[in-house]
Formats: C-alpha cells, structure tokens, sequence
C-alpha cells in the first residue's frame, strides 16, 4: 500500500544527575491516522490524528463533505490524500502537504484520491476521475501529472498503489459486460485477477514483497451462498475463511518478513460485522460482535503491530480505535461519527 519508509526522531530521553554522564537517548513514536469527522450537522470533514491529536484539514464547523483516504510521512513531511466537495458540488481529488492542500483535479468532474506511495521523489497517488462522458477513468497521479489506466467507455476505479523499485502496481477494476472486472495495473500494463467468481468478487488492497504480488478482497463461492475473505499471491487464490459466515478482507494486507497480516471483518449470525484480522491465515476477532466493527489498515514497524479499525459504539456512532500489539487506544469519544482509513508510524 504505501508503507515503504520509516524515519526516526531522536529526542533525549534521560539527563544523569551525576556529572559527565552519557545522555541516553530513545526514539519518540508518533502514531498518525487518516480519516474524517461529522459535524453537529452530520457532515464530514478531511482530518487527521497526531499521537491523539487532531488536526483538521477542512473546515469541521462547516464542512465540505471531505475525507482522508490514506496518510504517509516521508522525512519532515505528512502527506494525507483523499477528496473535498467544492461549493458546486464537484469532489475534487486532493492532497495535503503539511496541511496545504494540492488539487489534483480542477473540479470539472467528480474525482478522489485514494491511495499514496513515495519513491525517492517521486510521489504516486492513486485515484478515480469522471469523464465528459460521464464514465469513471482509473487513473493515477506521478507527482501531479495524471495518467489514465483505462480509456474512458467503460467505468473503473482504482483504490490501492504500491510501488516496487521502478514498478508501479495498481489494484482496481473495469466495468465489462455486466460485472467489475477486478485487475491489477503494472507499469500501465493490465493483468486480470482470475477469480473463481467473477459476478461476485471485490479486492481493494495490493502489496509487493520481493517478487510476490498479494492482494487482497473477498470472492463469492460459485453457488453464490457466502463469501470468503481471500487474498491472492502471485495470482493463486489462498482463501482465508470458507464459509458458512460472509467475511471480506477489505482492509489492508502486509508483509513483514515470514508473516502475512489481511484485515477485514466476519458477518456474524446476527448480521453484525465483526472487525477481524488474519495472521498467516490464523484469524484473530476485535469486534464485540454486537455492534458493526471492521478493520481497515496495518503497520509494522520494527517488532510492533499497529492495526487501525472503525468500531460504532451503542448508539451506532463510529470511534476510532487502533491496536499497538493488542494494547487498544481510543482517539474518538463517540459524540460524533468518525472514520479512521490509515495509520502510519514514524
């Protein structure tokens, strides 16, 4: 997805109180999540959350039906990208720098942003853009500059980008006959992910490791009775659940050396999604199974595991939870309705 770099803050931590003696030194975590807020007049606004605190990027008193989709720091930098509403009521994609925002699209036509990855200078944002026509266009932005993936008659859309070296991938789909045709974009290049149910299968998440494509969705059985949470590797589908229960692997996969993490939720049998994440493929719930949970990114770094959901509270108003290592930590108090979409970690 977009977590290639780590960058560390050294700070002191321990003055001696004898003299001469060495200062120690540690490194300060800071912990930030993309997402938005509703305002007491229930509308969204773009956000995001420094070690707890929030910091706005549009206006929350009037709000402009924004919202961060992704989030990723690159040295000094924070990169949050996502969309805004303008007055006439075009989304326009966009990004953040530093709480600056930078237009992507000039309001036209209907676009967002969804995902972000840098390469040395190069920043790569993914995103979806609608035509004269009125068709949605997959297409991507290489440091602001657009490049279409597909050619605008059938619609499409883009969510996730990783990029590997020179190489540039892409998870989405093209509208074809009457189904979303799910592929991934190399370098431009479109490959199909053949699945076994093409009429009922979504994937919204890629990863590169080494030489290995992994992405991640869920797919339909062939008699259309449940759906399994399932990721792909190198195009070999490995299911991660099968059945009876739906469960959707929507959330973000990541490799970190040996283990593969993949997020989502299970629908239990009171039709309640529980947030769920699967471990090299052993699943582990966090919902409560009472109220709609459902987890949405990972990050690793070192030996510690972040993991980042959305979880409504008894008056069905969405908070903010993440997970350092299974230690949870609160960032909204459920008086307004949020949405946390991804965590990175300095």
């Amino acid at each position: 997805m977009k977590k290639a770099f780590l960058f560390f803050r050294v700070v002191l931590f321990f003055t001696a109180c004898k003299k001469n003696k060495p200062v120690e030194q540690q490194a300060i975590t800071k912990v930030y999540v993309g997402g938005f807020m509703r305002n007491a007049n229930n509308v969204t606004y773009a956000c995001y959350w420094e070690n707890g605190t929030k910091v706005d990027l549009t206006s929350a008193a009037a709000g402009s039906d924004a919202g961060v989709q992704d989030i990723l720091i690159s040295g000094t930098d924070i990169f949050a990208i996502g969309y805004e509403k303008l007055a006439g009521g075009k989304y326009r994609a966009v990004y953040w720098k530093n709480g600056t925002a930078n237009y992507l699209t000039d309001g036209s036509f209907d676009a967002t942003a969804g995902a972000i990855n840098i390469s040395g200078a190069d920043v790569y944002i993914s995103g979806t853009e609608k035509n004269a026509a009125g068709k949605n266009v997959a297409k991507f932005w290489k440091n602001g500059t657009g490049i279409s993936l597909t050619n605008g008659t059938n619609n499409a859309a883009t969510f996730d980008i990783a990029v590997a070296g020179n190489d540039v991938y892409i998870v989405g789909y093209e509208f074809s006959g009457s189904v979303n045709v799910f592929k991934y974009w190399k370098n431009g290049t479109p490959n199909i992910i053949a699945t076994s149910n093409t009429q009922n299968a979504n994937f919204h998440h890629i990863t590169v490791s080494g030489y290995d494509v992994y992405i991640s969705g869920n797919e339909y059985d062939a008699a259309n009775t449940f759906s399994r949470a399932v990721y792909y590797k190198n195009g070999i589908q490995i299911p991660l659940t099968n059945g009876p229960l739906n469960a959707y692997a929507w959330g973000n996969i990541t490799v970190n050396g040996t283990d593969l993490y993949a997020l989502g939720f299970v629908t239990n049998n009171s039709n309640i999604n529980v947030a769920t994440y699967w471990k090299n493929g052993v699943e582990t719930k966090l919902g409560d199974g009472i109220n709609n949970s459902r987890l949405m990114d990972v990050f690793v770094k070192g030996s510690d595991i972040y993991l980042l959901g959305t979880f409504n509270n008894n008056s069905n108003i969405g908070v903010i939870k993440y997970w350092k290592n299974g230690i949870e930590s609160v960032l909204t108090d459920g008086t307004f309705s949020a949405v946390g979409n991804a965590i990175f970690v300095q």
